[in-house]
């Protein structure tokens, strides 16, 4: 059954993948035509890491660390209760938890994106040192515009936690998908009138859009907003995160001077960076993604009998079999052929 489960949940991840990174290089691809290797170009690369940085640090990286494998067991728990009672509130349990983390995430972003939308100046001082005065007046407005997007992507994370908990995949895997077609939209729809503008723009139009899929997704189950933050479960998952979030720390300070050093050597470099790790973290998202979000609510179910479960171990050695099964290949492949697939995809339009 476990295996059945995961090849389904597996199969539909993959598709939400396949769709999402084929956007994903579209939208390389459409800012690649319209605005090249550019100061323009490498400003938006800066503006958007932002955003990105204080989501994966506050709640993205939650989402498999605490998230997911915290509300499965509440799930399981929750489908025990309901065959022996079956009057009993369907979900009750993952409801009331997932609320008061969602409480807490609002608790924790609202004030952060606050705090950084006032400092956007420093801020944008520090990623984009090298770039002219005028360009960082520039992204300074990108910042505090790019900011809001974060409370969005949060909600949407805590949505999409308790979905993949509830293994309803298919919507959390497409995501990612609605995202950055909010991008291209903006993208094709407003450059013109506005410039990168409408870039930043297409941030908050696919956050949104991230947000409305999951809250569709939920409709029947929606989390009970609460801020009883004591309950033991939103205790566990500060305590599962604390961990992953110093990594974290480490890996936005690593971003944050990738970011200033890039600014330093060329109008060109952060936007090149930006479409080259499109093409790396190809292989990453249709395969490690799929695979951890598909494995990783069986592991937890199975891990709450304790990790010496036969199941467990199982399980776990599947995910990592398949994934270097599917990943190694695609690695070698992108770096033999490097020249003609950057030639493919970008060179068009102001691409040179």
């Amino acid at each position: 059954m476990s295996g059945r489960r995961i090849a389904t949940s597996a199969g539909l991840i993959m598709l939400g993948n396949v769709v999402s990174r084929l956007l994903g290089l579209v939208r390389e691809q459409t800012i690649a035509a319209l605005f090249g290797t550019t100061a323009t170009a490498s400003l938006f690369s800066a503006v958007s890491r932002v955003p990105t940085m204080v989501y994966d640090l506050l709640i993205g990286g939650a989402i498999t660390a605490a998230l997911v494998p915290v509300f499965s067991e509440i799930a399981g728990r929750d489908e025990l209760r309901a065959a022996d009672a079956p009057d009993a509130p369907v979900g009750d349990e993952l409801r009331r938890v997932s609320g008061a983390v969602l409480a807490l995430a609002l608790v924790v972003l609202v004030p952060v994106v606050a705090i950084l939308v006032l400092l956007a100046g420093p801020l944008v001082g520090v990623l984009g040192v090298g770039f002219a005065p005028d360009v960082q007046s520039l992204g300074i407005l990108l910042t505090r515009v790019a900011l809001p997007s974060v409370v969005l992507l949060g909600i949407a994370a805590v949505l999409m936690a308790v979905l993949y908990a509830l293994h309803r995949v298919t919507l959390p895997s497409f995501a990612a998908a609605v995202y950055n077609a909010g991008i291209i939209v903006c993208a094709l729809a407003l450059a013109r009138p506005l410039g990168v503008t409408g870039l930043v723009i297409g941030l908050l139009v696919g956050a949104g859009a991230q947000m409305t899929l999951q809250l569709i997704g939920l409709r029947d189950r929606l989390p009970r907003l609460s801020f009883d933050l004591t309950q033991p479960a939103v205790r566990r998952i500060v305590r599962l995160y604390g961990p992953v979030a110093a990594g974290l720390v480490v890996s936005a300070l690593v971003v944050v001077l990738d970011t200033r050093l890039a600014s330093l050597t060329g109008d060109a470099s952060l936007a090149a960076m930006r479409f080259a790790t499109q093409v790396v973290q190809l292989p990453l998202g249709l395969v490690a993604t799929a695979l951890s979000f598909a494995v990783l609510p069986v592991l937890s179910r199975h891990g709450a009998t304790g990790a010496g479960d036969p199941r467990f171990r199982d399980t776990l050695s599947l995910g990592i079999k398949a994934a270097l099964f599917l990943i190694a290949p695609l690695a070698v492949a992108l770096l033999a052929l490097r020249e003609p697939v950057i030639a493919l995809l970008f060179r068009r339009g102001a691409f040179g």
